[in-house]
């Protein structure tokens, strides 16, 4: 009995190799938190911290509203992916935030999605050639599928479920698509559109259903029935329709204006030439990655790959592979229709996320592979069965077999080691960062968490190492993209945390507010910095600074008058400026008692009365309230009324001591 005799006699046993494997790859992540896009979704994300309460929100706005707390149109076209947002939604109405459990859920449904997968391989393969090998061809694309480390950007990043959840439904409405051709079931039918629509919900890359649906028509014709395929197809676009009106409503439509910052469109400063150049080359990387899948990284963000031209010799051969790729899928239609469906699934499902049709935000992510890959999978399967089949050639037979099994040990061993590099945001980035060292998001994202970490360590030398190494990444994001205001915000923030220099986080904060005047974010942190600052003159500065942009903004006019007042001794000044948050807040009590207190250092005891007055109205059981305005009346030559305030200061301070 052949190994694939074997195989086709023990089907049953081929569902639990399936589902055992991703469960044993991805065992690891378990121990895993949170990390990258997981805080916009799920830890930071409005909607997902109401729980059940916040679904319906989920439903009716753009992915990133519960995040951002409104839209923002930050990609070309919008997101739109409410289903996994959902589930989120209803883990934390369950257990809260546990990542242990976002993860096991991922690891369940990536083990159901291989399932399906070969479930789904083995029907299409049927409906091509109705013979005995739809088996074994499936079952090695499925193993080749599952274990591919190109996937741990998926499954062990709990925001993948996205994708997980997508194309999870999009195998089944072809599943369920290619029944209903063959035996013109009408539950088939309606569970063809439904099921469609489930995975948009998830995500819009669902919609290559459509392309996908005709493929496999095309494929088939004329053995199929006309009658059928168009009602077949019809659902599918019922569906796709419905989605559409409901995305267009809440987001808007797949098109936009592009976004002025690089590291939401990679294309910023690229000409048109350049543009087209670097989207062939990015498309050969992602050929290498499905064949060799090192190293791999998160952030393929400018410029770890560089603007390419069509001078580089590598564009042109990725050209010309992809024109050799479509040719021969559509030319094998009739010839080798597995080889013809591999070859188109591949094209169809890589296209939207390619940059050809719309700026999908970044030059390429490890994510975008997933679906394609299941036609790269049936590639490589349908090529090992092929080789494994010479009966005649059996040393052909053994290197095909070291081959298969060398590629399985291999990934299996990447994809284990790479879950345990996105154990959490330290791990991951700081990791990433040396592989895409020229990205100026990485140098970013590994800069601030850097500042996070040290900001936690109270040994001050290896608080100041973990500075030191912020600085440099940071410096170096900078370097990459002059005006990324993330890195000119943090890079200000870590000079602070390193030496409380003022100056030098001025230097990052002015561009920071040339670029993005009203940055919330940064005014409040500049306050912050400028309240525990002990150097007047370094307080002097920044709140100028302020003022130079807010002329009327309270907190800068009344630091600043305190800094006057109590750490240089300079009234007149202090004055002015504390008379300027007096009239932006009236009812202050700490604006009027410093404001009288520096009326009577000036000897303007009738200016001070009035604010000491107004001070006990606004505070009455403060005994030091009654001291000063005692001290106002002894002055003015008041001493009766003096004598009473300090006798209700002594009754206010022996009842807060009883």
């Amino acid at each position: 009995m052949s190994i694939f005799e074997s195989l086709n006699r023990n089907k049953k046993l081929l569902y639990y190799i399936i589902f055992l494997i991703p469960v044993i790859l991805y065992f690891n992540t378990l121990f895993n938190d949170y990390a990258l896009d997981d805080s916009i979704v799920i830890t930071d994300n409005l909607f997902v911290k109401q729980g059940l309460a916040g679904i319906k929100d989920i439903f009716t706005t753009e992915t990133f509203t519960g995040f951002f707390g409104k839209k923002k149109d930050l990609v070309q076209g919008g997101r739109y992916r409410p289903l996994s947002v959902a589930t989120f939604a209803i883990e934390f109405a369950i257990w809260g935030f546990h990542p242990a459990a976002s993860h096991l859920i991922n690891i369940i449904l990536y083990s159901l999605l291989c399932l399906i997968l070969f479930k789904t391989l083995q029907r299409i393969l049927f409906f091509f050639n109705k013979d005995q090998k739809s088996i074994p061809i499936a079952f090695l694309a499925t193993l080749l599928f599952a274990v591919h480390p190109i996937h741990t950007e998926v499954v062990a990043n709990s925001k993948g479920r996205d994708e997980l959840l997508a194309v999870l439904f999009l195998l089944l409405s072809v599943l369920f698509f290619i029944k209903y051709i063959d035996k013109s079931s009408t539950k088939a039918l309606l569970l063809t559109g439904i099921l469609l629509f489930i995975a948009l919900l998830s995500k819009e890359n669902a919609l290559t259903a459509i392309p996908i649906a005709i493929v496999l028509l095309i494929l088939k014709y004329p053995e199929i029935s006309i009658k059928r395929s168009l009602s077949g197809l019809l659902l599918l676009f019922i569906a796709a329709i419905i989605y559409i009106g409901i995305r267009f409503r809440v987001a808007g439509g797949f098109s936009g204006v592009d976004s002025n910052e690089l590291m939401n469109n990679p294309f910023l400063h690229a000409s048109v030439h350049q543009r087209s150049a670097t989207i062939f080359y990015t498309l050969l990387l992602y050929l290498k990655l499905l064949i060799f899948p090192h190293p791999l990284t998160y952030d393929y963000y400018p410029y770890h790959i560089n603007l390419q031209s069509w001078s580089n010799a590598w564009v042109i051969f990725s050209v010309s592979i992809h024109i050799i790729l479509v040719l021969t899928g559509i030319l094998n239609i009739r010839k080798n229709r597995i080889l013809s469906f591999g070859i188109l699934f591949y094209i169809i499902t890589l296209l939207p996320v390619s940059n050809l049709v719309v700026n999908i935000g970044s030059f390429m992510n490890e994510r975008f592979l997933f679906l394609p890959s299941v036609g790269y999978a049936l590639l490589a399967g349908f090529l090992f069965f092929t080789l494994l089949s010479y009966h005649e050639k059996i040393w052909l037979r053994r290197i095909a077999l070291y081959i298969l099994s060398a590629i399985l040990i291999l990934f299996s061993t990447k994809t284990i080691i790479r879950n345990t590099q996105w154990k959490n945001n330290y791990t991951l980035f700081t990791h990433d960062v040396k592989i895409s060292k020229n990205s100026a998001k990485g140098n970013c994202t590994a800069g601030g968490i850097l500042l996070e970490t040290a900001q936690s360590k109270t040994d001050p030398e290896e608080k100041k190492r973990l500075l030191l190494q912020s600085m440099n990444y940071l410096s170096k994001a900078i370097k990459i993209h002059p005006n990324y205001v993330d890195a000119l915000l943090l890079l200000g923030n870590v000079h602070f945390e390193y030496d409380k220099n003022i100056p030098e986080v001025l230097i990052y904060y002015r561009k920071l507010f040339i670029l993005a005047p009203g940055h919330e974010l940064a005014l409040n942190n500049l306050k912050s910095m400028l309240v525990t600052s002990q150097n007047a003159d370094h307080r002097k500065l920044g709140y100028r600074y302020i003022l130079s942009m807010y002329p009327d903004d309270f907190d800068a006019n009344y630091q600043l008058g305190v800094t006057y007042g109590k750490m240089g001794g300079q009234l007149d000044s202090s004055k002015i400026y504390l008379k300027i948050a007096l009239h932006e807040q009236p009812e202050n009590k700490l604006v009027n008692r410093d404001l009288g207190v520096a009326y009577a250092m000036s000897g303007q005891y009738e200016e001070s009365l009035s604010c000491f007055e107004k001070v006990i109205r606004l505070e009455p059981n403060d005994p030091d309230n009654y001291v000063n305005l005692g001290i106002t009346y002894q002055k003015l030559g008041r001493f009766t009324d003096a004598k009473a305030m300090f006798e209700k200061a002594e009754t206010l301070k022996k009842s807060k001591s009883n």
